[in-house]
């Protein structure tokens, strides 16, 4: 197992990891870029082949004060799950985080999704009493459907 940080040349691979995520967007989406400045994208191969990928995003509040992160998505294909790939990967993003002097990692979940729960539960994570709020641009999503 071999967990590195993704550079442009893995585009190719997460975007064949993000598809495989995302089945819909299979042939409208026809390059994946790596998140670069406010995050950080770590993708894990087995015996030479991606098995998955975790993206952080993140706030730094300067030189002198700590930021956090975000786990913005964790995705491990389906043929490498159980294999203890996503506890490295989110693993590896705590220890960035510690490294960089972020003592907070925020994610989301849906709450029915009682696997995800328990197993970032497993890691560490707790509830925190946040209620997050999405705001849609439904202009830009009727543009979308009419398109």
């Amino acid at each position: 197992m071999h967990i590195k940080e993704a550079v442009d040349k893995d585009s190719d691979q997460i975007l064949d990891l993000y598809t495989g995520l995302y089945p819909e967007h299979k042939g409208k989406i026809d390059t994946f870029r790596i998140p670069k400045a406010e995050a950080v994208t770590f993708i894990a191969e087995y015996n030479g082949e991606p098995a998955g990928f975790i993206i952080l995003t993140y706030i730094s509040y300067g030189a002198h004060t700590t930021g956090f992160g975000y786990i913005e998505e964790l995705f491990i294909r389906k043929r490498y799950r159980s294999f203890g790939i996503g506890k490295l990967l989110v693993n590896r993003v705590i220890s960035w985080c510690d490294r960089k002097g972020f003592n907070v990692i925020f994610l989301t979940t849906p709450k029915t999704n009682l696997g995800a729960i328990k197993f970032y539960r497993h890691l560490g994570f707790r509830k925190n009493g946040q209620i997050w709020l999405q705001y849609t641009n439904k202009k830009k999503q009727a543009k979308k459907r009419v398109a």
